[in-house]
């Protein structure tokens, strides 16, 4: 997965460092949950309390995080592998 540590500075004053001390860049670690804990008002558990087992209000956040994030991605500057294999992957595709 992408990693998410170009929001950082925008998102600071919401970042809660023991998520981010726990975040394993392109590793499978929950990345959304840890986002979650970061940005959402309330965090994880506030998502998932609002949620109530659905994924509908969790697909919306998501998507909104895209969105802002991806107002915000610069290409050539995320060093993130997984990313990087990615866009090779799309620009030797085309």
């Amino acid at each position: 997965m992408a990693t998410v540590f170009f929001i950082f500075a925008e998102w600071k004053r919401l970042c809660k460092r023991k998520y981010l001390k726990s975040y394993i860049q392109d590793g499978i670690c929950d990345t959304w949950q840890v986002l979650a804990n970061m940005v959402y008002p309330g965090g994880l558990n506030q998502l998932m309390k609002i949620a109530k087992n659905g994924y509908g209000e969790i697909g919306k956040a998501k998507g909104e995080w895209a969105d802002k994030i991806g107002e915000k991605l610069d290409l050539e500057r995320n060093v993130s592998p997984s990313f990087q294999y990615l866009l090779a992957f799309l620009e030797n595709s085309v």
